[in-house]
Order: structure tokens, then C-alpha cells, then sequence
């Protein structure tokens, strides 16, 4: 538990939902850029490099198969 008195010690972790959207992409990176988040992840329908290659480029972790 972390209270004003006590600082976190690391990042917290980020995950989008439809992470392949237009939007989501875009949230992903500024997610990544922005350093404040150990890990960001997304979740797709389904998981190819024609739909979530980019998300891996930028460092994402990409979780498919999630609308099935």
C-alpha cells in the first residue's frame, strides 16, 4: 500500500483493450513514450504482423485471441 508519505518504487504496468484500432494504437504510444509505465500490453481479436507488427515495433506486449 503507497500513501503521499511513501513513494512508489517502480511503474505500473498499462493494458489497452482493441490494441489493432486506430485509437488504441495511438494510445499505446503515447503510453510507451510518455516512461511511465514498466509494460504496456494490448489485447486484439487476433494477433498477425499485418494487424499488430507495429504494436510489437514500439515494444508493446500483444495478447490475441482475446475476442474469441
Amino acid at each position: 500500500e503507497t500513501n503521499a508519505a511513501t513513494p512508489r518504487t517502480h511503474k505500473p504496468k498499462a493494458c489497452v483493450t482493441g490494441g489493432s484500432g486506430f485509437v488504441a494504437g495511438h494510445v499505446c504510444k503515447v503510453l510507451i513514450e510518455s516512461g511511465r509505465f514498466s509494460e504496456v500490453r494490448a489485447t486484439t481479436r487476433t494477433k498477425s504482423v499485418e494487424k499488430t507488427g507495429f504494436l510489437e515495433k514500439m515494444g508493446v506486449n500483444v495478447y490475441g485471441n482475446c475476442g474469441t
